[in-house]
């Protein structure tokens, strides 16, 4: 089991590479456009809300001392782990938003129609009386 400060210390380095990841998002929302970057807003302002949680809980750490560090621990256990799964599922949406935007499906062929079929002449024979 590690140490109190080896858990912080190592929950600092992952604060870090939170930040990179996050700044790698904010350098592709810069490149979106119309709805793209306004999901792009949206998901890293949450972003930023959780990752201001998961330095809360670090920090709470920091101070907690005997019986609480235990406790403090799985709070941030579990911060850490909703921040992690918040980061992973909104770069996979925005990556694939945006990858829809730069390369879209193309449209689907419609059904074909069959041509309207040519009216016949009549026979003589049908317009006699």
């Amino acid at each position: 089991m590690n140490t109190t400060s080896e858990y912080v210390t190592g929950m600092q380095a992952q604060l870090k590479a939170w930040d990179a990841n996050v700044a790698v998002l904010l350098t592709e929302s810069r490149k979106a456009d119309g709805e793209a970057r306004t999901a792009y807003a949206k998901r890293l302002k949450e972003l930023r809300l959780s990752r201001k949680a998961a330095q809360k809980s670090l920090e709470a750490l920091r101070a907690a001392t005997g019986a609480t560090t235990a406790k403090t621990q799985a709070a941030m256990q579990e911060t850490w782990d909703t921040m992690q799964k918040s980061l992973e599922k909104v770069s996979t949406e925005l990556r694939d938003m945006t990858r829809g935007a730069q390369a879209p499906q193309p449209a689907q062929a419609p059904e074909p129609v069959e041509p309207p079929q040519a009216a016949q002449a009549p026979t003589p024979q049908e317009t006699a009386p």
